[in-house]
């Protein structure tokens, strides 16, 4: 595997991590400033938890996943956080942190501070959405699709192995685990050249008349 690789996924899952922890405390202080919990701070609460489990299981057991579970985890968390970005959009894109909120044509008292914590949650759950639809770009386009191209349906579902060779952060896969038609084992071309020689030696020669 090339180190810029191993770098970038590194980076890129150590960053969603990071936003993962501090959406799951905003939506937690808002909560604990209403003193009751919404639909909205919960959800995010679930996902932080859910997309910090599959962080951590991609550094940990990156060897053992199956490619079409890491493409559904990517495509499902990408999702939930665009969601979770349309939801703190709806109730605090348009506020302006005064203590009066309106809604649905309903005034409701918010304390100043919770619209502030609404914001910055909506901000990271925007930088988290990105991160989440960068790392499913590039974990298709570099497991997903060489995989199927090679190998087809059988590679997606491990069907022969369910080791998938993934480099950690899964990603990218590592070094030597898809191969493409252009590329030939050595061994393969190895073997080849030593029949050649022995069929060329088998050819009996003919002497000119």
């Amino acid at each position: 595997m090339k180190d810029s690789e191993l770098y970038i996924s590194l980076g890129f899952r150590a960053a969603q991590c990071v936003f993962a922890v501090i959406s799951l405390g905003l939506a937690a202080g808002i909560i604990g400033d209403s003193n009751y919990g919404s639909n909205r701070d919960i959800f995010t609460i679930v996902v932080s938890s859910m997309s910090l489990v599959y962080l951590v299981l991609t550094m940990v057991l990156y060897p053992y996943f199956p490619i079409l579970a890491v493409f559904s985890s990517e495509f499902i968390l990408m999702v939930f956080w665009l969601t979770v970005f349309a939801l703190y959009s709806a109730d605090f894109g348009a506020s302006s942190c005064s203590t009066t909120y309106f809604h649905n044509g309903n005034v409701y008292e918010v304390h100043s501070s919770q619209c502030r914590t609404g914001k910055a949650a909506l901000a990271f759950g925007l930088l988290e959405w990105l991160l989440f639809f960068t790392t499913f770009t590039l974990s298709t386009s570099f497991t997903t699709v060489p995989s199927y191209r090679t190998q087809k349906i059988n590679a997606l579902l491990m069907k022969d192995s369910f080791v998938s060779k993934f480099s950690p952060g899964v990603l990218f896969m590592s070094k030597g685990s898809v191969t493409t038609d252009e590329e030939e084992d050595p061994n393969v071309a190895k073997k080849e050249g030593i029949d050649s020689e022995i069929a060329r030696e088998e050819v009996p020669q003919t002497s000119e008349t």
